[in-house]
């Protein structure tokens, strides 16, 4: 498998994000993570991500709110909502969402992810 695909988490739940880099870390991707948007749209800047798993509820806002500058900061990013609020889900495919998963996640499900939005390149 390709080494270079890069991914960023942001999401508030810590144990979430080290399971989900641990778990996509094992199948080779470069993984990072952040808690909150405004670091998450700095690590966007710096790590140039290939995909953003976003959840929509952080502490400093949400997540759906920012698509737009997620994409500008990383050009062709995709993103991924990841959200326990399914209303969500329409209001994030309205801002340009690749895929949204309903929390709680499994990984078949990030799995099956994968494999969509990497065929959509």
């Amino acid at each position: 498998m390709e080494t270079n695909y890069k991914i960023l988490i942001i999401d508030d739940e810590k144990d979430l994000c080290v399971m989900l880099k641990s778990f996509l870390e094992r199948q080779s991707y470069i993984t990072e993570f952040a808690h909150t948007i405004k670091d998450g749209l700095s690590l966007a800047a710096t790590f140039q991500p290939n995909l953003v798993f976003l959840d929509n509820n952080l502490p400093d806002g949400f997540g759906i709110n920012h698509i737009g500058a997620i994409k500008s900061t990383a050009k062709g990013t995709k993103i991924v909502v990841i959200s326990a609020m399914t209303p969500s889900r329409d209001e994030s495919i309205k801002n340009g969402v690749n895929a949204f998963i309903e929390k709680p996640i499994n990984m078949a499900k990030i799995k099956s992810i994968l494999m969509e939005v990497r065929t959509d390149q």
